[in-house]
């Protein structure tokens, strides 16, 4: 690398840096005039705890710009009734319940704002929006058009590589500087040429779900639906489809569901891809349990039990070297399980699919022909609702 391109990276390295900072000034008031806006704004200590800690990392981190983006799309997608999901740790989030942007409370089904943003010692930064929409089949819903319509400061762009992802990039960039061409063998790659611009922007990933096709329809037709009473008729049909199966009988059938949080519990275990194959203790369903785990059953600080949460759910904690004070207070099961999970999901996201996977069988229940028919399922006799 040549001494210009080298000053170059420095000039726009502190150019990014000076850019969030500005937008960071510019979108945390009005972040907090959103809160106070809100229908769903309660002012008792125990949510005021929770919320002003989210709020002071999420500042510290200079996420208010992610946040403002999904309050704005959030709110053009509930006028145009589009349902939409929010995967991945962002549903962890107080705020976002507050804001109307995510449909459980997380503080009642105990997820952990750390498992998110980190904490204020460790804040993660620039979280990418993960949303998924209805596929696009009739009336096509043009969530580029939506996105784009938020701020007329930025561009936005399709990432060359990844097509469901839109990069939201201030018009003081370059965004020409971001990606280069190179060639290898005889194939030509579009790569990454500005790493350090590239992870401070703000990306917006956009996949689609059959799901999300039917609850559109239904939605336009019948109304919402109280998701207390569609989350009962879910148990139901999760279990006759679950109890179909052994493995599923022998291990839990005197599992107790009296509470959204046992459902979610439930539903981590039942499906299973993304954690041990065979669990021996049946304590870690998702990032929470693991940070509980070690925060209340063994009394670690909040800082060492969210390192150690991080470890597990990306599947290291064998590779890692954990604190042998830690491993002696380990039981053999709780071991073996720690040692091979492969990947932990947060319960915010769980949460978020279980709201539409719980509606989906509300309206299975309500209207079977029209359900199967609007999904385009065909059913025999003893076959139950396909759960996603």
């Amino acid at each position: 690398m040549n001494i210009t391109s080298v000053k170059n990276k420095y000039i726009m390295k502190k150019k990014i840096d000076y850019i969030i900072k500005k937008e960071e000034k510019k979108y945390y008031p009005i972040i907090q005039n959103y809160i106070k806006s809100s229908r769903l704004y309660i002012n008792n200590e125990i949510d005021m705890n929770r919320l002003n800690e989210e709020l002071s990392i999420i500042h510290k981190a200079m996420m208010s710009k992610t946040i403002h983006y999904l309050y704005c799309l959030s709110k053009e997608l509930k006028k145009n009734n589009e349902p939409y999901i929010i995967n991945g740790t962002l549903p962890n989030l107080y705020l976002l319940y507050i804001l109307g942007i995510t449909k459980f409370n997380p503080i009642e089904i105990g997820c952990c704002f750390e498992a998110c943003i980190g904490t204020i010692d460790n804040p993660k930064c620039y979280l990418p929006i993960d949303i998924v929409i209805r596929k696009r089949y009739e009336n096509k819903l043009d969530i580029e058009s939506i996105i784009s319509s938020i701020d007329e400061d930025c561009y936005y762009i399709s990432h060359p590589t990844k097509s469901h992802q839109i990069l939201v990039i201030p018009k003081e960039i370059d965004y020409n500087r971001l990606f280069k061409t190179q060639i290898i063998g005889n194939n030509t790659q579009v790569v990454i040429d500005d790493e350090y611009t590239y992870n401070r922007l703000l990306s917006i990933s956009v996949t689609e779900s059959d799901k999300l096709w039917s609850i559109s329809h239904f939605y336009s037709k019948y109304g919402e639906v109280p998701i207390n009473e569609a989350i009962e008729v879910y148990k139901t049909v999760f279990f006759d489809k679950a109890l179909q199966e052994k493995k599923f009988i022998d291990t839990y059938s005197s599992f107790k569901v009296n509470s959204v949080s046992d459902m979610l519990k439930l539903m981590a275990f039942y499906h299973s891809t993304h954690k041990v194959n065979k669990p021996s203790s049946y304590v870690f369903s998702d990032r929470e349990s693991v940070f509980e785990y070690f925060n209340k059953e063994l009394a670690l600080s909040n800082n060492q039990s969210y390192r150690l949460m991080e470890v597990v759910r990306k599947g290291q904690y064998k590779s890692s070297i954990i604190n042998d004070d830690i491993t002696s207070k380990l039981s053999n099961n709780i071991l073996n399980d720690l040692e091979n999970i492969l990947y932990l999901f947060p319960r915010g996201h769980n949460a978020e699919h279980l709201y539409y996977d719980a509606i989906n069988a509300y309206y299975y229940s309500k209207y079977k022909e029209e359900y199967l028919e609007v999904n385009d399922i065909e059913y025999d006799d003893g076959e139950y609702l396909p759960l996603e």
